[in-house]
């Protein structure tokens, strides 16, 4: 039996799919051979009034081509997987994950309104914490139009959801101040360490921060991977790099092969950035490489200090071999793909190109700039090419905004 809760958000549901497939209310009410509403009855449905007729909905769903109404089997299913999808975060395993996405894949394979969208999110969640991959517009899209309407216990995860780094970045600053009412849920603990480190200075920061860690006894391995790394963030913002690359090796003693590919890769490549600064070359190599066997795709701008380390420590056999003899570029993000292709140009045509690569450093490779080590490495290269060419402008553009 479907709620009034439920129908109210089917309605919405029904306005966002009829918007996004470009129907008109009354082209929506034609295509039916049903008796359906009237297009004020419609307009109601939409802003989340119930009708007194059921029939409405089907008839509404059958004319966007979803289905209606909800197999009881199917929200059994669904609620279950939300409970081992809370269970699974927390304790960041991996296997347990890739079971769970495989089963929802293989039991939500066509469109029942309001059932479809919380697999997705559920979808979307594991697929951003498996394989780094954000939810497509389209699902972004259904996600905004619920995160009013959705109960409780989904719209904490549809929270979750927003507020992951690679998300948070790109959405209102509205849904941060929303998310702050779940800060201290245990969903939320990297969300929470990142809030108390904006808001604080770096020393009160810190000082919350081994308070957390003083009771650590009763954090899990992920939340305690969690806490160092942010710790180690606070201590490289105050220049103390020696001791944020000393906290930061206390993750690779908790990292196991159940945590997710690409939290374990970040925690290889912050290592190797720590070590990089420390003129640790040989230890910034080495965890690299452990980067490459978890996942070439998952070094992504870090091609940049890998192919820069290779170079500067003489392993051009290996540095060539990545860049001529492996097929690497369809697999990496477009920061990824941008590294390769300039060092490709440097090393296919380095006599005549030396005009090309100053245009590519300032134009796609100056937004890895953000991070001083990148932007050290960056700068460090075009200053060679500069040496040869004397257009000094190009130092200026890569140095200003």
């Amino acid at each position: 039996m479907v709620s009034n809760d439920e129908k109210r958000i089917i309605g919405l549901l029904i306005g966002h799919y009829r918007r996004k497939k470009h129907i008109s209310r009354n082209e929506l009410l034609s295509t039916s051979n049903d008796s359906l509403c009237s297009p004020k009855t419609l307009i109601r449905i939409e802003n989340g009034h119930i009708p007194k007729r059921n029939q409405f909905y089907i008839s509404l769903c059958q004319s966007l081509d979803v289905s209606y109404p909800f197999e009881e089997k199917l929200l059994y299913k669904l609620d279950n997987y939300r409970q081992k999808l809370v269970h699974a975060i927390l304790e960041g395993s991996k296997g347990n994950m890739e079971i769970l996405l495989e089963k929802i894949d293989e039991d939500f394979t066509h469109h029942i309104l309001y059932v479809s969208e919380r697999a997705w999110l559920y979808q979307s969640i594991l697929t951003l914490l498996l394989y780094d991959q954000v939810p497509s517009q389209e699902k972004m899209d259904v996600f905004y139009c619920l995160k009013d309407v959705l109960l409780e216990e989904e719209r904490k995860l549809l929270f979750f959801l927003f507020m992951h780094p690679k998300i948070r970045k790109n959405v209102d600053r509205s849904l941060i101040h929303e998310s702050l009412v779940y800060e201290h849920e245990p969903l939320f603990f990297d969300f929470h360490l990142s809030h108390i480190i904006s808001v604080s200075s770096l020393l009160y920061s810190h000082h919350q921060l081994q308070k957390i860690l003083n009771k650590k006894e009763e954090l899990t391995d992920l939340q305690k991977i969690l806490l160092f790394r942010r710790i180690a963030e606070i201590e490289a913002s105050g220049n103390d790099i020696v001791l944020a690359y000393k906290t930061m090796k206390n993750c690779l003693y908790l990292l196991h092969r159940d945590i997710c590919d690409p939290l374990r890769a970040s925690i290889y490549i912050d290592c190797a950035l720590f070590a990089y600064q420390s003129n640790d070359t040989d230890a910034c190599i080495h965890y690299l490489f452990e980067v490459v066997s978890i996942n070439l795709s998952l070094l992504k701008e870090a091609w940049l200090l890998l192919l820069h380390v290779l170079e500067k420590s003489n392993q051009k056999e290996l540095l060539m071999h990545y860049l001529f003899d492996m097929n690497l570029t369809d697999e990496q993000d477009e920061r990824g793909k941008a590294v390769l292709s300039y060092f490709r140009l440097k090393y296919d045509t380095m006599d005549t190109h030396d005009a090309d690569r100053e245009k590519y450093i300032c134009q796609k490779l100056k937004v890895l700039g953000e991070h001083k080590v990148y932007k050290k490495i960056l700068l460090e290269e075009l200053m060679g090419i500069v040496a040869v060419t004397s257009h000094y402008k190009f130092i200026y553009r890569f140095m200003t905004k």
